[in-house]
C-alpha cells in the first residue's frame, strides 16, 4: 500500500451545484460537500432526487482514475 501511494497523484475535484442533491451542502469552493437535514432551494431539473449524489469533474481526457472519499458522521448521530 505503502508503495502504490508514492505513484498515486492528488487531483482535486469539483462537484456541480446544479446536480446536487437537495440535501448535500457544498462548500463555497465546489470542492466538499456535508449532508444536511435542511433542503437546499431553488429545484432544478438537473438535480438529482432520488438518491444523495453530486456530479463533479475534473480535466481528464484518457486512463482510469478512482477517488478515495472521506465519509464523516456528525457528533452525536447516531449512524
Amino acid at each position: 500500500m505503502q508503495k502504490m501511494l508514492k505513484t498515486v497523484d492528488y487531483t482535486p475535484v469539483t462537484f456541480d451545484p446544479n446536480t446536487a442533491h437537495c440535501n448535500i451542502i457544498l462548500s463555497e469552493d465546489l470542492t466538499s460537500g456535508r449532508y444536511s437535514d435542511e433542503e437546499q432551494t431553488p429545484e432544478n431539473p438537473e438535480r438529482f432526487d432520488m438518491s444523495a449524489c453530486v456530479v463533479c469533474s475534473q480535466g481528464f481526457d484518457s486512463g482510469s482514475h478512482c477517488w478515495d472519499v472521506e465519509v464523516e458522521t456528525q457528533a452525536g448521530s447516531s449512524e
